[in-house]
């Protein structure tokens, strides 16, 4: 089906396609790089786990290693979802290019590449925010080894790791490049594909967005004259109206199920990736507040880590789950707004079936009980820093 792929999904069919992600992919690629996304990620968090474990006894330096395990944790719950879920990530790629190849008013097409544009736009700043963020955290070691190039022999400053916990794990006097490239690796895979999986739920939320915008759109047109018509009981073979309505219902029902399948695919990785990354910027605020004066390079890495979890937090799922809410809840005003007075009694009917399903708009949510919205957010980040400060404030009586 790839041949009917909008242009504007070509960045997120590389961004799978580059773990073998993309449902269109063959069986060996997908297996070939499946395999490869796996083993970095797993070894990578093993490591990390293994070496918290060696540090246990170091209660400072083990808390430290806490956010990275929790963002790891985090991301293998997308991953996870993504692999369980397959078979809806499929289905719904597979319906939104069926609405390519099947809505044909020039109107209808033109809200689709509008807010497929918007997609791409998505796509793109959210990867300059994971790139722009966390390049401090991931250069920070490699600054040492560029200083040392232009130091004389004697004078050398001291090689860095991006996870502190390996120090208990390896000899890193005898292995530290491959650990370092190792590290290096893990963490882009890791960033990469948070980006491609986030950014595919963002693409799927802004087709439905779309498909939302044409029923609007749609309703507006039926019966849009200044020309008031007394005759509610036309024949039906007359009753254009009556016809256009029920396009606009099966339009409508289509996106309601389209919509209900992102909530299937999505809640209950939503649901773990929201406690792990709530957890973690906890910690995360805790290590830039006790680090700032004492190891300044340490807190400028995990202020960049809490960069990005504000930044994969907010695209995640709040920025789609509030604008499904709103473009899902605009449907009612478009029915409202709509010359409905010029129509038939069988089509207000319809209408009125109309506006009381889309009186309940859809929403993405955690777990089916913690609404994804701009507001829900807010509280998110305020119920982690105060986590931080009763972790400041257990410190300070120790």
């Amino acid at each position: 089906m790839d041949s009917s792929l909008p242009s504007y999904l070509k960045i997120n069919k590389a961004l799978l396609g580059m773990f073998g992600l993309w449902p269109h992919q063959n069986i060996f690629t997908k297996i070939l790089l499946s395999f490869i996304l796996i083993f970095f990620t797993s070894t990578q968090t093993i490591f990390q786990i293994w070496g918290a474990l060696l540090a246990r006894e170091e209660w400072e330096l083990f808390l430290e290693t806490i956010p990275n395990i929790l963002a790891g944790f985090s991301i293998f719950a997308k991953m996870g979802n993504f692999f369980f879920n397959n078979h809806r990530m499929k289905k719904l790629l597979e319906q939104l290019e069926d609405d390519w190849r099947e809505l044909k008013s020039s109107a209808e097409k033109e809200i689709l590449n509008e807010y497929g544009v918007s997609a791409r736009k998505f796509t793109l700043t959210y990867l300059g925010i994971m790139w722009g963020t966390m390049t401090p955290f991931l250069v920070v070691p490699a600054v040492p080894l560029v200083i040392n190039i232009f130091l004389p022999n004697n004078e050398t400053l001291p090689r860095q790791m991006l996870f502190v916990q390996y120090e208990y794990l390896f000899d890193l006097k005898k292995y530290y490049y491959p650990v370092i490239i190792h590290s290096w690796i893990g963490t882009c895979v890791f960033m990469n594909i948070v980006v491609a999986l986030d950014t595919t739920c963002m693409v799927y939320v802004e087709h439905a967005a779309a498909l939302f915008r044409c029923v609007g759109h749609n309703l507006n047109e039926i019966e849009n004259t200044d020309e008031i018509k007394f005759d509610v009981n036309p024949k039906l073979s007359d009753d254009k109206a009556h016809k256009e309505i029920g396009q606009c219902m099966k339009l409508h029902n289509r996106v309601l199920k389209y919509s209900e399948l992102i909530e299937d695919a999505h809640y209950i990785s939503y649901f773990f990736q929201l406690g792990f990354m709530m957890i973690c910027m906890s910690f995360t605020g805790f290590q830039i507040a006790t680090k700032i004066h004492t190891a300044p390079d340490v807190s400028i890495r995990f202020a960049a880590m809490s960069s990005s979890q504000l930044a994969i937090m907010l695209f995640q799922g709040f920025i789609q789950g509030q604008q499904l809410f709103d473009s899902s809840a605009q449907v009612y005003h478009d029915i409202y707004n709509s010359k409905w007075y010029n129509t038939s009694m069988r089509t207000r009917k319809i209408q009125n079936l109309m506006s009381i399903r889309a009186s309940k708009p859809c929403q993405l949510t955690a777990g089916r009980f913690y609404i994804l919205s701009f507001q829900n957010y807010g509280i998110v980040v305020k119920t982690a820093m105060s986590y931080v400060m009763v972790l400041l404030s257990m410190e300070e009586e120790e």
